[in-house]
């Protein structure tokens, strides 16, 4: 099993609510690239880009550079698959309307 740094608690890997979007985001699509990420998550590139790294650093995603474009994508991981199951239980609007039919 994975060791994580012992500061990887709850409160911290939920600290803002656009490292939530971040998480979200990339989970539901698996891999993404950063100007994506931007976009789906209303935020600014150095603001995703320091969420990315602090989920690099606690073992939830990866990243890969092909030439000019940086691809995030969910790490194989104990934590990672938790956070698959969570996000599925509490979607966004984007998974929640992708995942239901709503009969009126």
């Amino acid at each position: 099993m994975a060791r994580y740094p012992i500061t990887t608690r709850l409160d911290d890997l939920f600290s803002s609510r656009t490292r939530v979007r971040v998480i979200q985001a990339i989970i539901v699509a698996g891999e993404l690239n950063i100007s994506t990420i931007v976009a789906k998550t209303r935020g600014n590139h150095v603001e995703v880009m320091k969420h990315v790294e602090y989920l690099k650093h606690v073992g939830i995603v990866d990243d890969v550079r092909l030439g000019r474009i940086h691809l995030v994508r969910v790490k194989d991981s104990a934590l990672a698959r938790v956070l698959q199951e969570f996000v599925a239980i509490f979607p966004d609007e984007d998974t929640r309307a992708a995942c239901y039919t709503f009969k009126g």
